[in-house]
C-alpha cells in the first residue's frame, strides 16, 4: 500500500478547501455573467432595431408632410420646375440616420426623380425586380399610394452585404410617393461598442479569475511545505529520541517545546525517559545488592 506523507495529504487538503470552493464560485459567476450577456445582447439589439425601425417610418412620414405643403404651395409645377427649385430637392432628398437618405419617385411610374445621386434619378426602379427582389417587393406594393416597409440586402462596394430598412410612403395631393432608407444597424452601432466593451471586460475577469487560481494553488503548496516542516521537523525529532531510547541513550535530550499536540507527545516521552531511567536504576541496585 503507497503511503502519503503529512506534506502530500496537507497540500492536497489545502488544494481542496481552497481551490473547490473559487471554482464551484467561479462557475456560476461566468455562467452568471454569459447568461446576462445573452439577455442583454438579445433585449437591446432588439430594441435599438425597433428604435432604428422607427426613426426611418418618421423621416418618412414627415418628408412626406412637407411634400405634402411644398406641392399644395405650389400648385401647377411640373417636373422640370421642381428640379429648378433647390428648396424642393433639400425637402426631396434628406439625410437619414448617418449614411441613408430620403428619395422621391413617381407612384405610377415608378421612376426614381429625385435622389442623392444624381445618376440614379430617371430610372426606372422596374429594372431592380431581379436584382433586388427584396427591394422590389417592398417597392411593387407601394406604388399602388400605401405605405409600406421592410428590409432588403444591399451589397456595398467593398463586397459585404448588409441589411437595409426601408419605409415608403405616399404624398397625398400629388403622383409622388417617397422612401427612406438607411442601414439598420447603423442605429445598433452603440450596443455593438457597449458589447464589445463587456466582452472584453469579461474575458479579463476571467483571466484575473485564472491567474488568481494558479497563485492560490502556489500559495496553497508553499503554505503546506512550510506548515509540513513546522509538523514534520519535531515528529522526525521525536520519532529519532525514541529510537535512540530504545538503544539505551536515555539521557538523550527531548527538543520539543510546543502548547500543541506535539507537545504533549514530546512530555510523554519525557516521562517514558524518566520512568526508563528509574526503571534501570533500580535493576542496578539490585544487582548491586545480590553482589
Amino acid at each position: 500500500m503507497v503511503k502519503m506523507s503529512i506534506l502530500v495529504k496537507l497540500v492536497v487538503a489545502i488544494l481542496v478547501l481552497a481551490l473547490v470552493p473559487m471554482g464551484v464560485l467561479g462557475y456560476f459567476s461566468f455562467t452568471r455573467i454569459t447568461g446576462l450577456e445573452t439577455i442583454s445582447k438579445e433585449n437591446i439589439g432588439g430594441a435599438l432595431r425597433t428604435l432604428g425601425e422607427q426613426v426611418i417610418e418618421k423621416k418618412a412620414l414627415s418628408a412626406a408632410k412637407e411634400l405634402e405643403v411644398y406641392f399644395k404651395s405650389h400648385p401647377g409645377y411640373t417636373l422640370a420646375d421642381l428640379r429648378r427649385d433647390s428648396a424642393f430637392r433639400e425637402i426631396a432628398v434628406q439625410k437619414v440616420g448617418q449614411t441613408g437618405y430620403t428619395a422621391v419617385h413617381e407612384l405610377g411610374t415608378g421612376i426614381n426623380r429625385f435622389h442623392v445621386n444624381p445618376k440614379v434619378e430617371d430610372t426606372d426602379l422596374h429594372t431592380l425586380a431581379m436584382k433586388l427582389p427584396e427591394f422590389w417587393r417592398i417597392m411593387e406594393s407601394h406604388l399602388n399610394g400605401t405605405i409600406t416597409n421592410g428590409y432588403y440586402a444591399w451589397q456595398d462596394a467593398d463586397g459585404k452585404i448588409r441589411d437595409k430598412f426601408m419605409v415608403c410612403v405616399p404624398v397625398p395631393g400629388s403622383e409622388y410617393g417617397i422612401a427612406a432608407t438607411t442601414y439598420i444597424d447603423e442605429f445598433q452601432e452603440p450596443w455593438t461598442r457597449t458589447y464589445q466593451h463587456i466582452d472584453a471586460v469579461t474575458n479579463q475577469t476571467v483571466h484575473i479569475f485564472l491567474l488568481t487560481m494558479i497563485l492560490t494553488v502556489i500559495f496553497a503548496v508553499l503554505l503546506s511545505v512550510l506548515f509540513s516542516r513546522r509538523v514534520t521537523q519535531p515528529l522526525l525529532h521525536l520519532a529519532d529520541v525514541a529510537d535512540r531510547i530504545s538503544l539505551g541513550e536515555l539521557d538523550v535530550k527531548v527538543a520539543s517545546r510546543t502548547n500543541d499536540e506535539i507537545g504533549v507527545l514530546a512530555d510523554s516521552i519525557r516521562r517514558m525517559q524518566i520512568s526508563l531511567r528509574a526503571a534501570v536504576e533500580r535493576l542496578r541496585k539490585r544487582r548491586r545488592g545480590l553482589l
